[in-house]
């Protein structure tokens, strides 16, 4: 076990200069986090903390500056991401993959070459240490994505290091994901070692946070101790500047017709006897625990998941989707959980991701498009998204998450859609990104257009949607309206 170093300086950085700011640069910040603390970072454009923690990480070289580890330049920090997949072996059982490192190889041979027995003995005594009912013995690939995400978070535990990166470590997590998550990262906490986590959600911050710094334009804007010394309210302010009372829009259209109705869908041995309908100006909340068919839900609603349904109606019209080309003909839009891999096409430019679904509505001849016609409308919608003209030509890799998310809700915005899919919509956005966002889907339900909105962060759901369903074991377990709900009635129908 590390011991706790006191009077030691922990992290320092000094006067670090990096790239350009506001563009993913550091322009001269300096900070400190002490051994035994939770310090978070948050940061309106999170680019900036991804540059940061590169540099201390060793893949990047600072213009200027200097980061020192208790007093020394050599840091070894264990890193760890909420959204990109971690170094885990599925063929290897869990216990391999969280002592892999413990090994003194990085060779696959030479961890298989451990005692088995002392290494599941090991691995058993460390997850009932964390209340975790898991066989050691189990293969990493029965495990949902989000519990993988929990093998990894063990696996730094167990590397004793004493400085430790997480960024957004939380974002593929629920609630109940997030407090083991928590329990793993404050028992480093409690060993002394130093915790440099980045995040866009206030209430983690809160519940969990010894320290923040606020980083803005690549400089440090103000370090401010929690414990209940700050609320959500003054957190918000300080980011945007004003004082965002309201994170979600109050305004509420009237409900219309039934726009969207579906009976006895099955999925995949994993979705079973799925019935709801979806109205017209209405936000539709879906949730549930890792592994419960959320996405899956989504997928097979616009035709790429083999499924049976009993009946489909559209507008009152029975309909039949067999693939995305059917859905979107129908008036479907999709937003998957993984834009930068179903959504976004990174080697096209920003306008030619934006008008990819409206090419019919651009056709001069059968064989050509007007290219007056479909640059004034993209340039429309380029307005809206803060992005200029001459911005919009440039590759779409180059866009944050927000931007990112904000360009394919555009994109079927544009095409005329009238029924919006949207998995998991704000991961990973910073919390004017998630503002933005949150207006941009108020602004389609004022219009009439209906909204399934599937996300694990219930707070969301409570703020966002009309009426909520839990998905618990492949089937509905509760419907409610949101103003009736709350996030413990959630949570409870989510573990049935």
């Amino acid at each position: 076990m590390i011991e706790r170093i006191m009077g030691m300086p922990g992290l320092e950085i000094s006067d670090l200069y990096m790239g350009t700011p506001n563009c993913g640069g550091l322009n001269g910040l300096s900070l400190c986090a002490a051994p035994g603390t939770i310090h978070f970072l948050t940061d309106e454009h999170a680019e900036e903390l991804h540059t940061l923690f590169s540099l201390i990480e060793g893949e990047l070289t600072p213009d200027r500056g200097i980061i020192r580890f208790n007093g020394s330049p050599a840091l070894h920090a264990a890193c760890f991401s909420g959204h990109a997949p971690e170094t885990l072996f599925p063929e290897f059982s869990l216990a391999e993959n969280i002592f892999f490192n413990q090994t003194g190889s990085e060779s696959r041979r030479s961890a298989l070459r451990l005692d088995r027995l002392q290494l599941n003995y090991r691995c058993r005594c460390l997850l009932e240490s964390f209340s975790l009912d898991w066989e050691p013995q189990g293969k990493l690939l029965h495990m949902g994505l989000a519990q993988q995400q929990l093998v990894a978070l063990l696996r730094i535990y167990v590397t004793q290091k004493p400085l430790v990166l997480l960024d957004e470590p939380s974002a593929l997590f629920t609630d109940v994901e997030q407090a083991v998550a928590y329990r793993i990262i404050r028992r480093m906490r409690d060993e002394g070692r130093c915790l440099l986590i980045s995040s866009s959600k206030m209430q983690e911050i809160l519940a969990y946070g010894d320290v923040l710094s606020i980083i803005d334009r690549g400089t440090l804007v103000r370090t401010v101790p929690l414990r209940g010394e700050i609320t959500e309210e003054e957190l918000l302010s300080l980011l945007s500047g004003t004082c965002c009372r309201d994170r979600y829009p109050r305004s509420r259209s009237s409900l219309g017709k039934v726009a969207f109705s579906v009976s006895g869908l099955a999925a995949c041995g994993v979705l079973q006897d799925i019935s709801f309908h979806l109205r017209e100006g209405e936000i539709l909340g879906v949730t549930g625990l890792a592994g419960s068919g959320r996405s899956m839900l989504c997928r097979s609603l616009f035709g790429m998941e083999d499924c049976r349904m009993d009946s489909l109606t559209i507008h009152g019209r029975t309909a039949r989707i067999n693939d995305p080309a059917a859905a979107i003909a129908l008036g479907l839009a999709y937003l998957p959980e993984e834009r930068m891999d179903g959504a976004i096409f990174e080697n096209m430019t920003v306008r030619d991701n934006l008008s990819l679904s409206s090419l019919q509505r651009f056709k001069h001849t059968p064989v050509s498009l007007d290219p007056v016609y479909e640059q004034y409308l993209t340039d429309s919608y380029l307005k809206k998204l803060s992005i200029s003209p001459s911005q919009g030509n440039h590759a779409a890799s180059g866009l944050s998450q927000g931007a990112s998310q904000k360009l394919i809700l555009s994109r079927f915005m544009m095409s005329g859609a009238r029924i919006y899919i949207i998995d998991e919509p704000t991961g990973g956005m910073d919390v004017p990104s998630k503002i933005d966002f949150y207006n941009m889907l108020a602004d389609l339900r004022n219009k009439g257009c209906s909204i399934l909105l599937v996300s694990s962060d219930m707070e969301e759901l409570l703020g966002m949607c009309d009426r909520i369903l839990v998905i618990s074991g492949g089937r509905i377990s509760l419907e409610c309206k949101a103003a009736d709900a709350t996030k413990e009635l959630l949570l409870q129908a989510a573990s049935r």
